[in-house]
């Protein structure tokens, strides 16, 4: 193979990487968005319709809270799911276009940096704010069906103390992943002589 068929071709494999990183970081952008939006649809409008939960009959506390804490524990799962795809393909992609680009200097450094605080900020949600915030709120939907209201309560207290933390958790992952996505589509790495 010539010289120049194999630049063409490392050239259209950094491209093809540099496409599957964006297109990553797109989704994981998104997902982020959405969960945000929909918890700030179904909270108010839960709220609004004021439903009283047959599955609770003793639990004398606010039924929107429970009604749109499940479903919204649902999209946050689901939500943590796709995120850690999205970020295992999108620091695959980025490894591979460092290893085969000139991916030097501080745009493409700033880039790393960013992703690696989106990735810090999604496995600090994972592995240490989720797992307290979950056991609170499951705490809580068993005081509750159980119909005690002061447990209730005081599970409820707790889940709430760490929500503040939680949302801007959520805050710098999105952040770093969008910074990361604009960086990405602003710097255009070169192919490395002889890859």
């Amino acid at each position: 193979m010539s010289a120049s068929m194999q630049s063409d071709s490392s050239g259209g494999d950094l491209l093809r990487s540099e496409r599957i990183h964006a297109a990553a970081l797109g989704l994981w952008l998104g997902v982020l968005g959405l969960a945000g939006a929909s918890a700030a649809i179904i909270f108010p409008t839960m709220k609004t319709l004021a439903p009283k939960l047959d599955a609770y009959p003793n639990f004398t506390g606010e039924h929107w809270k429970l009604a749109a804490g499940i479903v919204q524990a649902r999209i946050f799962t689901a939500m943590d799911v796709a995120c850690v795809a999205m970020a295992l393909v999108a620091v695959v992609s980025v490894i591979n276009t460092w290893m085969r680009s000139d991916f030097s200097g501080t745009l493409a450094r700033t880039r790393g940096a960013v992703i690696a605080v989106a990735c810090v900020a999604l496995g600090y949600q994972l592995f240490v704010l989720g797992p307290v915030m979950s056991q609170n709120v499951r705490s809580y939907w068993a005081a509750a069906a159980a119909g005690d209201n002061v447990r209730a309560e005081q599970a409820w207290l707790a889940f709430e103390t760490d929500h503040p933390v939680a949302s801007r958790t959520l805050g710098i992952q999105f952040a770093g992943v969008a910074a990361s996505l604009a960086l990405g589509l602003a710097h255009k790495p070169r192919v490395r002589r002889g890859v």
